[in-house]
Formats: structure tokens, sequence, C-alpha cells
């Protein structure tokens, strides 16, 4: 009898949790999520805002099951400059279990879609929390909406980059989900511009520089595979011949790196590096990074890809 008891009572448990991120349409899970600390304040259904200069908290108002997430919304930022950014990480509610990279969101003056990937260690409740900002106004905000859980599963050649394609985001801005070093705010530095002559995209990034000094655009962090290889591709077109663009997938604080120097055409064509994936590598991050080396001409690029295949061959 008793341990039909503590049957009954671990299965009426699991069953109560997995209720509460029933999947709803695949793997999007029904968590809502609410502000912690009265920090942001809400600005319509599922929507809210805060002054940028003050750290912010959105926290999952049900249990979640540990395992991999994307966690998925819109944001927008108002009164940061060309090169202001917002970090933003996920903690268990105790702030001991850190389930995320450290990411760094550009500023988005409209609505562009935010992805993160989390990786919840123990069954609860857990929060986002936005900081860290850099480049803002004192009357800086920023503004999010429709937050929603997703399952994450390692799938053979579906792309792992937010904003892959380079295009979302705001004319002389910033791709969305991507931020960049040793740039200045000044218009005829790197920034999207109008696509006039790739395939498909409303911006094309461009990667130039005003004092002749180098340009690293860097995306935000993405798990790596357990195991195979992970290659990088991206199309790219140069102002002249030879102009010169590094590809880099970067790991474990530099300790695994691949890079390749594409010599870009004055047409569009694509580019790419592998990485073979360590052993060590599970639940790590990575991250992309293209580089316009010093005194390097002005490279427009788009289209990138960031794609996991586990035949690959594996350090």
């Amino acid at each position: 009898m008793r341990n039909r008891f503590i049957i009954s009572f671990l299965f009426i448990s699991v069953q109560s949790l997995m209720g509460m991120v029933s999947a709803l349409g695949g793997d999007a899970l029904k968590v809502e999520f609410a502000p912690q600390k009265d920090v942001l304040k809400s600005v319509g259904e599922n929507s809210w805002e805060a002054p940028a200069t003050v750290d912010s908290f959105l926290k999952s108002q049900s249990d979640v099951p540990a395992g991999w997430y994307m966690f998925k919304a819109e944001y927008k930022t108002k009164g940061f400059n060309r090169l202001g950014t917002l970090g933003c990480e996920a903690r268990s509610m105790n702030w001991k279990e850190t389930y995320s990279a450290w990411n760094i969101l550009s500023g988005q003056p409209e609505w562009a879609e935010l992805t993160i990937y989390i990786n919840v260690t123990q069954d609860g409740p857990f929060f986002i929390r936005f900081c860290d900002r850099k480049g803002v106004d004192e009357d800086s905000m920023f503004m999010i909406r429709n937050p929603k859980l997703i399952l994450f599963k390692q799938k053979k050649n579906a792309d792992l980059l937010p904003n892959s394609s380079l295009s979302e985001g705001t004319m002389n801005t910033l791709p969305a989900m991507w931020y960049l070093e040793k740039g200045n705010e000044k218009e005829d530095d790197s920034c999207l511009v109008k696509n006039k002559s790739y395939k498909k995209g409303k911006h094309v990034m461009r990667l130039q520089s005003n004092d002749g000094s180098p340009r690293f655009l860097n995306s935000t962090y993405v798990p790596f595979p357990d195991k195979g290889s992970v290659t990088l591709t991206i199309w790219a077109k140069g102002d002249k011949a030879d102009s010169k663009l590094g590809l880099w997938i970067i790991g474990k604080g530099w300790s695994v790196k691949a890079n390749a120097i594409a010599d870009c055409e004055t047409s569009w064509k694509k580019y790419s590096v592998t990485l073979p994936i360590p052993e060590e590598m599970k639940k790590s991050y990575l991250w992309v990074r293209l580089d316009l080396p010093r005194g390097g001409s002005p490279v427009e690029v788009a289209d990138s890809k960031l794609v996991w295949d586990p035949s690959g061959s594996s350090k």
C-alpha cells in the first residue's frame, strides 16, 4: 500500500509539472512570464517597458522541467546610440545556477526578435535578467513583448544562429542579436544598409571602418552540439577585389576556434569555415565573429548560417 501511494504521488507530481508546461502547437510551451521586482511596467497585454538604466527581470510563472530551451520574445529600445547594447542572461531563482551564456543585445529602435538559448539544470521557475547597458541616454527605455519558451532539440542541418540573415534590424543601426566591437557612432561606419544587389532581404550588413581600425561583428551565443562539426557559411561582396573578411567560430574562451580569411570578390559569393566539435564541449556555448581587418576595404555580408553535421569529424 505504501509503495502504491508513493508511485501514485510521483505520477501525479510529474503529471502536474508537465501540465504546467504543456506543449502548444509543436514545441512551444505554456509558460507565462511576468515582471519581477516591479521594474518592468505593463504597457499592454503581454508587453512591458522599463528604464534601460536599471536592471529589469522577467520570471516564469510556473515550474519548468530541466532541459534545453529557446526563450523568444520581441524587443525594442529607445535612447541607445548606434553601438548601444544591453546584457541578458537566465538564472535560477536563488541566483546560484546560470542557465544561459552572457548575451549582448544591440539596441533596436523598432521591434525585433530576441532569441536566447537556455539550459535549465533543475526543475523549477527561473528568471531572465536584462542589465549592463552601454551607450544609452539617461532617459533610455527597454521594451519587451510576447515572451515564450520553446523546447530546443539538436537537428541536423538546422540553422543555429538567431537572425542569421543579418537582415532584421533598422537601417543605419546593427542587426538584431549581433553587436559590434571596435566601431564608432558615425554614420559612415559599420551598420545595416539598404540591400541593392543581394538576392533577398531588405538589408545587408556593411562592415566598414572610417578610422582604419578593425571591426568585429559578434553573434549571440548558441549551444555546442554534442558531436560532429559545425559549419558557418556567409555571402559576402567587397567594394574592391580581394577585400578581406575574417570568419570565426569560437568557444570556451577562445581555446576552441576555427577561422578562415575570405578574399571577397566584387560580386556576391559564399564563403565558409568548419569547426570539429571537441568532446568536452557538451553543455557549453559558441559564437560567430566576422572581422574586417585593419585598413580593410568595406565588405557587405548577408545570409549567414551555422549548421550542425552530426557525421562530421570531431576533435
